[in-house]
Order: structure tokens, then C-alpha cells, then sequence
């Protein structure tokens, strides 16, 4: 299809006409944080990718056994600003999570040097990872409708995390 930015303006134009009379609220790109093309240090980043729209995002898959943990692992997030994120349906205080780390300004070398930071002070503070996913944002037509989702401040696990039930993904 090529390379960002030139790629912008056909996937806009095959969303316009394949999808015409949808409300899409958001395009999502996502990309292999290990792809060719993928900024591979900061200035890369900086110099020819977008501060807003372009960025790292690794998913850690956890599972929470009780209320008790699940508050615990929610003020661990919110102590180093990550994401969290339902995975599927919580029965009895008991379900998996996504802890969601974004980087922004970053390249590949930092982005990943800040993964594993995270994912030994998960498994330091008894939330080991069952799985992680990374990738690099290609582009994201709407990144502040995370917004509403990263202000929630509720003490009950949800039931379903509105990032999941919000976006669409289209490749």
C-alpha cells in the first residue's frame, strides 16, 4: 500500500467509500513494533512521524483474583499513568486485565527498554504478564476518545471496557 505518511490518504479514501453511511468514529492503525519503518530511536520518531497520532502501545495481559487486587493493580496504574482495560467478562472479582502502556516521542530502542521496565515491576508487585502484545500506532484518527475511558476512577472491576466496545480496527 506504502509507506506513512503517502498511505494516509488511500486508507481515508477506501474508508470514505467502503464504509459510506457508517459513523466511524475512529481508525486505528496498528503496525509490529519489530516492522521495517517503525522509528528505531527517538530522533527518527521526532523527525518523521507525528507527536499526536504515532506511538508505542504494549498490552499486558494479567488476571486478577479479587477486589482486593484488582484495587491494588488500578493504584499501580494509576501511579505510572497506564491504561487499564477489562478483558472479557469479570466473574466474581475474578478476570483478566490489560495494562496498557502508550509512548509517545519515543523510537523503537526506548520503547522497548520501557517495556521491560514495566513488565518486571508487574511481576515484582504480584501481576505477572500472561501475554503481551506490542505494536507501534501508525495512525489513530482519534485519539481523545480514550479520554473518557482513562478517567475512570470506579472501585468495581467493569464489565466491559469501553476502548473494546468503542473501536473498530480495519486493515
Amino acid at each position: 500500500m506504502g509507506r506513512y505518511p503517502d498511505m494516509m490518504e488511500q486508507i481515508q479514501t477506501f474508508i470514505d467509500t467502503q464504509f459510506k453511511g457508517l459513523d466511524i468514529i475512529r481508525v486505528k492503525i496498528k503496525s509490529l513494533v519489530l516492522n521495517n519503518d517503525v522509528p528505531e530511536n527517538d530522533l527518527d520518531k521526532m523527525l518523521f512521524w507525528d507527536k499526536k497520532s504515532n506511538y508505542f502501545e504494549f498490552y499486558h495481559k494479567v488476571l486478577i483474583k479479587s477486589l482486593w487486587q484488582f484495587r491494588e493493580l488500578k493504584i499501580f496504574c494509576h501511579n505510572r499513568h497506564l491504561h487499564l482495560a477489562s478483558f472479557g467478562k469479570i466473574l466474581n472479582n475474578e478476570g483478566y486485565y490489560s495494562v496498557i502502556l502508550r509512548l509517545f516521542n519515543v523510537g523503537r530502542e526506548k520503547a522497548l527498554t520501557e517495556n521491560d521496565y514495566l513488565m518486571k515491576c508487574l511481576t515484582a508487585d504480584n501481576f505477572p504478564p500472561l501475554d503481551i502484545e506490542s505494536n507501534f500506532i501508525v495512525y489513530d484518527s482519534n485519539i481523545n476518545i480514550d479520554n473518557e475511558w482513562n478517567s475512570d476512577r470506579s472501585e468495581q472491576p467493569k464489565i466491559n471496557s469501553t476502548i473494546a466496545s468503542q473501536n473498530l480496527f480495519f486493515l
